[in-house]
């Protein structure tokens, strides 16, 4: 199972503690959060030791972090994706290595879920710069057939520290319960997305597909949670393969 996790946003020094646990990322193009410094040191370390990069391009809205829906013109809401994408793809380039995906950030990323004008112009701006590499998003969203059908490969994608209010959406933010943050609770809920199942609020488990599970790395638990993830994985893995305790 591939874990990735959303860098580029706060230090370098946190993107050096994750990256270790990961096996993709998902690196800030700038229009949310990160800066030069960050965004260039992250790319260089992720490719360096083998980490799948994505660029995970926003609305340009660093005072809202990205969780904001922002009314932009389709002609703008096309420059700044294009742009952010191809940045991403330079920089990783420019170290040796390969833009392997595109996942969208925060409010684009909840906004692209169903089919509409942001999700058009995502995924021609997908199209234009990397059309080899993979669109992430929610798992189960109707994102997946539209970028299918344009010849694209998506990836679902379920997230290891949110909790969820149905299969397809996860609890708003603005909602105490949307965050995981007890070590127990996310192991419990990880356990659930490692077979395939996610659990509503109300107790129902919901069978999803996922393709790759997701931590944010600007969370305070992001290291922990992160070292947690990478054990469980890993002792499935080995499971797996009959190379479990005997």
């Amino acid at each position: 199972m591939d874990l990735n996790a959303d860098v580029g946003e706060t230090t370098v020094e946190q993107d050096r503690r994750l990256l270790p646990f990961l096996t993709s990322c998902n690196v800030c193009c700038g229009a949310h959060a990160g800066g030069a410094e960050v965004i260039v040191a992250t790319v260089r370390e992720a490719v360096r030791r083998n980490v799948s990069v994505g660029a995970h391009p926003s609305y340009p809205d660093r005072p809202g972090f990205g969780r904001r829906s922002v009314s932009l013109s389709d002609a703008r809401l096309e420059a700044e994706l294009l742009f952010q994408i191809a940045t991403v793809k330079s920089l990783v380039e420019a170290f040796g290595g390969r833009l392997r995906h595109v996942k969208p950030h925060g409010a684009l990323y909840h906004d692209v879920r169903s089919p509409g004008r942001q999700a058009a112009i995502l995924i021609k701006a997908v199209e234009r710069i990397v059309p080899e590499a993979a669109l992430v998003g929610q798992a189960g969203s109707a994102l997946c057939e539209l970028a299918t059908r344009q010849g694209l490969t998506f990836r679902h994608e379920a997230f290891a520290d949110r909790r969820y209010a149905a299969a397809d959406a996860l609890v708003p933010r603005s909602d105490p319960r949307a965050l995981i943050d007890s070590d127990a609770d996310f192991r419990d809920h990880l356990s659930g997305l490692l077979a395939g199942q996610v659990r509503d609020l109300s107790g129902t488990r919901h069978a999803i597909p996922v393709d790759t599970i997701c931590l944010h790395g600007d969370s305070p638990h992001a290291v922990r949670f992160a070292q947690i993830a990478r054990g469980l994985i890993d002792g499935q893995a080995g499971a797996a393969r009959g190379g479990g305790p005997s």
